[in-house]
């Protein structure tokens, strides 16, 4: 079966963010959203495991605002009971949210949702940098990202920090694109005393205040 998130843009193919999902409400339908920055669209999934029902339903950029395409708005009427309107305001609510921090200095941690702080940013290619984070609640790892035009700024690798060579090491990559061994060294630069694990770990609590 179609799932908001594990399939990707229904437009374009390009991958969806926002993802968000509620399931095993008491007689209400499952629920799943997304957006695509690239197609400027949201989607809704609604999922009635009971009669093997799915219907997706699309929003499209007119104006300042994001609105259900014509082709949906009938559709749209059997689904008002469910809370319709709330769930369109919680999904509109989120991708307003992405498209105003997208670009921003503050992230949350990809593996446990926290806000991280910017710890280091070094020059990546021409017109571009690439940014560490730190999250101190999962094992100090190191988290680096790259801009994207559409989508800000995106994590491409997470570091770990090993005590016998005294460095950060790659431990998982999530882009096919990125330049991973100019990544690589730039975490490498970050094992000295300056950006070693006490110093950031001092770093991030006066970040946290």
């Amino acid at each position: 079966m179609r799932s908001i998130f594990s399939d990707p843009c229904p437009l374009d193919g390009s991958k969806l963010v926002c993802t968000c999902g509620y399931y095993a409400r008491p007689s209400k339908p499952d629920i799943e959203w997304g957006y695509c920055p690239r197609c400027d669209a949201a989607f809704q999934l609604w999922n009635e495991p009971a009669v093997g029902k799915q219907t997706m339903f699309t929003w499209k950029r007119k104006g300042n605002n994001l609105t259900l395409v014509d082709e949906d708005q009938a559709r749209a009427q059997e689904f008002r009971k469910f809370g319709w309107e709330k769930e369109q305001a919680r999904m509109l609510d989120c991708v307003r949210w992405f498209l105003k921090e997208r670009f921003g200095k503050r992230q949350c941690c990809p593996n446990d949702g926290g806000d991280i702080p910017l710890v280091a940013e070094f020059p990546y290619q021409p017109g571009n940098t690439v940014r560490f984070y730190r999250c101190v609640y999962c094992g100090l790892w190191l988290w680096a990202y790259l801009m994207d035009k559409d989508y800000g700024w995106q994590c491409v690798a997470s570091f770990s920090w090993d005590k016998k060579k005294a460095q950060f090491l790659l431990r998982e990559s999530f882009a096919k694109t990125a330049d991973l061994d100019l990544i690589k060294e730039r975490a490498a630069s970050l094992s000295n005393a300056n950006f070693g694990p006490h110093t950031l770990l001092e770093r991030v609590r006066r970040w946290f205040g």
